[in-house]
């Protein structure tokens, strides 16, 4: 009997080194299976769309080729770009990482996915909730809108189901129960008894002082004479000196000089 070219080990490294050379993964040879759409429901803030599959998802890869998988996620085309493909920014979508709930006897593998409105930059860099506007008028017109499962395996390409459709209608029934949250306000409770707190104003810091006017002649102050007192910004501030030859208090928020003259020539 003739050996097969590459043993199972071997064929994986050489995959792994393709991939790892961007010459692209293996292939898995595992058939696209179908979904079928369960429901689509709003509660408690999320979106929350559910589906069955007649083959189990999460071990997969396990089960065709041995090797473990990456992730399975669920994603939904809202407008005319219905490129699935694992890597391409598909701008406007709808879609989530994939969770098992449950086995049916009759019905299979049932799985569900707490759904986002997306819009994500062309760089996949970011990603903003769609708000309901935007939402109805992606899907205006549309009885229906495509979805796909995508498993990621390395060193092996990306698995997709076969497409499935997910009811409009179902789903604008559902975005409409959503309403935004809006804080409620609670009053502050005061002790009978004790006064209400008053908020803490810090003080602004202020530069103050007094000029003093002093006879160039004796050295001394000069008393009950008229004075001006001239800001940085021209600004005339006039009053008349106490016993002491002291003007008012000249205030500012940031320091200056000022200028001091007398209002009338000196006796």
């Amino acid at each position: 009997m003739t050996p097969p070219l590459f043993a199972p080990s071997l064929r994986l490294a050489a995959c792994a080194l393709g991939a790892a050379l961007s010459l692209g993964g293996c292939s898995h040879g595992i058939e696209s299976m179908p979904l079928e759409f369960s429901s689509f429901t709003y509660h408690d803030g999320s979106y929350y769309l559910r589906f069955r599959s007649d083959e189990e998802i999460v071990s997969l890869f396990k089960r065709h080729t041995g090797d473990g998988q990456i992730g399975e996620w669920l994603k939904c085309a809202l407008d005319d770009d219905q490129d699935f493909t694992v890597g391409h920014a598909m701008i406007y979508n709808l879609g989530g990482g994939v969770d098992f709930e449950g086995i049916s006897e009759v019905r299979g593998y049932n799985y569900v996915v707490w759904a986002r409105f997306n819009k994500t930059t062309p760089d996949r860099s970011t990603e903003t909730a769609l708000l309901k506007p935007a939402i109805h008028r992606l899907l205006a017109g549309k009885t229906s809108i495509p979805c796909k499962l995508s498993i990621t395996a390395f060193p092996y390409n990306a698995y997709y189901s076969k497409t499935m459709q997910l009811p409009v209608a179902q789903v604008l029934s559902e975005v409409a129960k959503h309403r935004d949250r809006l804080p409620e306000w609670v009053p502050y409770q005061v002790d009978a008894g004790r006064p209400p707190l008053v908020p803490q104003i810090e003080p602004v810091p202020l530069y103050g002082k007094r000029l003093q006017m002093i006879d160039t002649d004796t050295g001394k102050p000069r008393g009950y004479v008229p004075y001006i007192v001239k800001r940085r910004d021209g600004y005339l501030e006039r009053g008349e000196t106490d016993y002491d030859g002291l003007t008012h208090e000249v205030l500012s928020l940031t320091p200056e000089t000022v200028q001091l003259y007398l209002d009338e020539p000196v006796p």
